[in-house]
């Protein structure tokens, strides 16, 4: 009888979660069973396996998402912080909309503008093509973001979360961008980016994601057939993942969405 022998097993391990601050972070969404086929035959939304008290299957949909922790406080580096963000079903508002879905646009919209150096308050042609995303597939996409911990209500352990999505016009921005050492020097490069991001002086650039895994041309597309035509319309295909490669750098102009011309999507 073939099996395991677990006698000899060692005990659990536990690990630490991040320690609170901001990080530079790479999602990785994870495919799931629901939404508009991309290329590689995959699906970027989730079906709920939840039920309720009656046993019925919940109508929740989400994207399956994970932060990869670059840099930024001691302790952090490498860890991940999951979340799962809704696309449709669960509560309504007075319109009929999915409330789920309407933070997610607003998560996602963030996330693209620290991703691609854009101010939240830039209404700019340039920086609305720039706030469209394909797929949707937020696969590779590198941005920064606060990291909180909090308690399972469940198991009482420590947890990770996301508290937000820090944007350009965040002082802490500029610097963790840039892969913020940590230690002793967290503070003086965050006085230091306030100073000369946002308040004149050369400020140390900012690295931009890795503009192919941002989907190349900014043509919106579909969600599911629950949100049909609030990510944009008929589904685009989105380009293959290649294998990451360390963006390039460029000057900032205090989030206003200065980007090298290979991010610029191509005329619709």
């Amino acid at each position: 009888m073939s099996g395991w022998d677990l006698n000899d097993a060692g005990p659990q391990q536990t690990f630490p979660v991040a320690p609170a601050g901001k990080y530079k972070a790479r999602i990785e969404h994870k495919m799931g069973n629901a939404g508009p086929t991309l290329p590689g035959n995959v699906q970027p939304f989730t079906k709920s396996t939840a039920k309720d008290s009656n046993g019925n299957l919940s109508d929740y949909v989400y994207m399956n998402l994970s932060f990869h922790l670059l840099s930024g406080q001691e302790g952090g580096a490498n860890k991940r912080v999951f979340e799962n963000l809704g696309v449709a079903g669960g509560k309504l508002d007075e319109a009929g909309n999915s409330i789920a879905f309407n933070i997610t646009r607003s998560r996602v919209r963030a996330i693209l503008n620290s991703a691609r150096n854009l101010n939240p308050k830039d209404e700019s042609a340039a920086a609305r093509a720039l706030r469209i995303v394909e797929g949707p597939n937020l696969n590779g996409i590198e941005c920064v973001i606060d990291v909180g911990v909090r308690k399972d209500k469940m198991t009482g352990e420590d947890r990770n979360f996301i508290k937000k999505v820090v944007e350009p016009d965040d002082p802490a921005y500029l610097a963790v961008m840039q892969g913020m050492p940590a230690g002793g020097q967290q503070a003086a490069l965050l006085q230091k980016a306030d100073a000369s991001s946002w308040g004149g002086g050369n400020g140390a650039p900012v690295q931009q994601a890795d503009a192919s895994s941002w989907g190349g041309n900014a043509t919106p597309a579909a969600a599911s057939a629950a949100v049909a035509g609030q990510w944009g319309g008929t589904a685009a295909p989105v380009q293959q993942q290649p294998a990451h490669v360390a963006p390039a750098a460029v000057q900032p102009n205090a989030g206003s969405g200065v980007v090298p011309e290979w991010v610029t999507p191509d005329p619709v």
